[in-house]
């Protein structure tokens, strides 16, 4: 289990009985009881069956006198044994938590029932309160909240509890070392009533804001209106110094968040010597191990300038320039 990671989402705020049922599905202790149940949505999730009078197993103890958490009793304390019991079975994974669901980025399915890759957990967070012990919980086994879903998904659980509240729980490990990148916020907002000379000033300010692309699409809109869309990536940390910048700079009342892995080839900027003058280049190592390489244009169009010749005169002698020094 080592390098698995345990992702949760709550369609109603935390709520620790979907919580022990998702989780339970997923490590399959012996002696608790799942009843599957259909939800008003009309999709399946597992409920944990609990007996009058429930006690905790000893196993089960053992493993929350190991998580360090006090205080609960009846019912809780025999709902808080069974998820510790449950973090121990799953090998004791890095939890991520979030109350309502999250992009997903970098994320693959192995072969999981539908309902379940598919689930559209809806719902408002603050329509039930937090349960204290399940906030214990989580923070006692270290959670952090989600910001975006990376992974290869081996399993998958939806567990039900009070009100028809629901808790999602995937499994995932790591990607393979061919597949991993980064991920990237990707912040898109369509506007129509923008005038066009605003858009250069807009995506400037965008990329000032700490994006590390901008760019425009046109579109139609959905009153039949000829629109601009604004799409910005960044750092994930960047993401709100980039949306407030969209709001500023463009006229959009609203704006949309979303997280995509994104593959980059490695790549270096080297300077060459021309007798128009020095040219940045541009060196990107391709997938086969073979290079490519790309003068700067506006260099190029520069050094042309000066020297009264056409960019393509500067730009053939900077590829030449550059592949010399590559053979040294």
């Amino acid at each position: 289990m080592k390098g698995k990671t345990l992702h949760l989402e709550f369609s109603k705020g935390l709520e620790l009985l979907s919580l022990c049922s998702a989780l339970s599905g997923l490590a399959g202790l012996e002696g608790v009881r799942l009843r599957s149940e259909r939800t008003k949505m009309g999709f399946s999730a597992k409920r944990l069956v609990l007996g009058k009078g429930p006690r905790p197993r000893r196993g089960w103890l053992q493993a929350l006198r190991d998580l360090e958490v006090e205080g609960l009793t009846g019912e809780e304390k025999v709902l808080a044994s069974i998820f510790a019991a449950c973090f121990e079975a799953l090998g004791r994974p890095r939890v991520f938590v979030a109350p309502v669901p999250v992009p997903i980025g970098s994320l693959e399915f192995r072969p999981l029932p539908e309902e379940i890759v598919s689930l559209p957990i809806r719902g408002q967070p603050d329509a039930l309160l937090p349960d204290e012990p399940a906030l214990l919980l989580l923070k006692a086994v270290g959670a952090e909240p989600a910001r975006c879903v990376e992974g290869v998904v081996t399993e998958a659980s939806v567990g039900m509890g009070k009100e028809e509240a629901l808790c999602r729980a995937l499994l995932l490990e790591p990607l393979k070392e061919e597949q991993e990148g980064d991920v990237v916020a990707v912040i898109e907002a369509v506007v129509d009533d923008m005038p066009p000379e605003f858009i250069p000033v807009a995506l400037e300010g965008l990329l000032r804001a700490g994006a590390v692309d901008a760019f425009v699409r046109q579109l139609l809109g959905k009153k039949g209106r000829p629109a601009f869309e604004f799409v910005a990536l960044c750092p994930p940390d960047k993401a709100s110094n980039v949306e407030a910048a969209m709001l500023q700079e463009t006229t959009t009342i609203g704006l949309r968040r979303t997280y995509a892995p994104r593959r980059t080839l490695r790549r270096e900027e080297i300077a060459v010597r021309t007798r128009f003058g020095p040219v940045r280049v541009k060196t990107s190592l391709l997938p086969d191990g073979s290079v490519r390489v790309k003068p700067e244009f506006e260099d190029c169009l520069k050094l042309s300038r000066r020297a009264g010749v056409s960019p393509s005169e500067v730009w053939i002698e900077a590829l030449r320039a550059a592949e010399r020094l590559r053979q040294r």
